[in-house]
């Protein structure tokens, strides 16, 4: 923010991250910096929670706030402002010129609206032509992509990213995506940053696993628990929640939920720990 006031700067791109650091800085440092010169704050590499989005519009304004999704390797994207974000709460927009998407279930075929599948992609440009190196595509006749994201559109053809298809978690009670645990649990004052993955248990699901980044040192789990269940389903909240301190997210949004998770698993599995018993 000092630097944005220095160069009088007119438009700045920023990540959930930032967003939700910034904010937790307090109302009485935010207004410390004449951010009047802002034009633009351009939001992009994944999707920051509801809550969140909506403060940075109640402090900029819906003219200031605007969202691009897309993974890289991605084939199209789409653009949201402040003001359809508002009509369209946590949507990331419509399709950008030259693209469209679609969601589709396991089978290829289109879901309702209001119905979650996979989203793709695909160029109508014939611009985008690349060979992806080190990720695979799922692909479909007809230049459709996706890179694994999951989400649902409305009627108005606004789209919702759900989280990623790899993430999802297989509860007794029905899939949960991390995404939603994320934010809810980002929101308590005491904690930076948080992960959320599942683990084995029996019969075929997973449990809820939540690391958290809390540098004030909370370990009050019953406490948090509480807090969570004003804001999730009951069947959302963590059964395991393990503290640590240092940033759980990079700067530029990544989260490595599987790595934390292959790791968790390893090490139950070399102290002899059934799945089903992991903690």
């Amino acid at each position: 923010m000092a630097l944005i006031v220095r160069h009088r700067a007119d438009w700045v791109p920023v990540t959930p991250p930032v967003m939700l650091a910034v904010w937790k800085l307090g109302p009485r440092t935010r207004a410390q910096y004449d951010l009047s010169a802002l034009r633009a704050v351009s939001q992009y590499s994944g999707s920051a929670a509801g809550w969140l989005k909506r403060a940075w519009i109640d402090w900029l304004g819906p003219a200031v706030i605007l969202e691009t999704y897309g993974a890289t390797e991605s084939r199209g994207s789409t653009f949201i402002d402040g003001y359809e974000w508002l009509a369209h709460p946590g949507s990331v927009g419509r399709a950008a010129p030259g693209c469209a998407f679609a969601i589709l279930d396991e089978a290829g075929r289109p879901r309702p609206a209001g119905e979650i599948g996979e989203i793709y992609f695909r160029d109508l440009t014939g611009l985008r032509n690349f060979r992806l190196i080190g990720a695979e595509l799922t692909t479909l006749p007809g230049g459709w992509e996706s890179v694994g994201d999951m989400g649902w559109c409305d009627a108005e053809e606004f789209l919702y990213v759900s989280d990623r298809r790899k993430d999802m978690i297989k509860t007794r009670h029905g899939i949960v995506f991390p995404l939603e645990v994320e934010g809810a649990l980002e929101r308590h004052d005491a904690i930076r940053s948080a992960l959320v993955f599942g683990l084995p248990a029996s019969h075929g699901v997973e449990r809820i696993h939540a690391m958290v980044d809390a540098p004030g040192g909370i370990q009050d789990i019953p406490g948090l628990k509480q807090y969570l269940a004003t804001l999730l389903p009951a069947h959302k909240i963590p059964d395991n929640i393990e503290f640590c301190v240092g940033p759980l997210r990079d700067l530029a949004g990544k989260g490595r939920r599987q790595l934390f998770r292959a790791e968790r698993i390893a090490h139950s599995e070399r102290r002899g720990i059934s799945s089903k018993d992991l903690p």
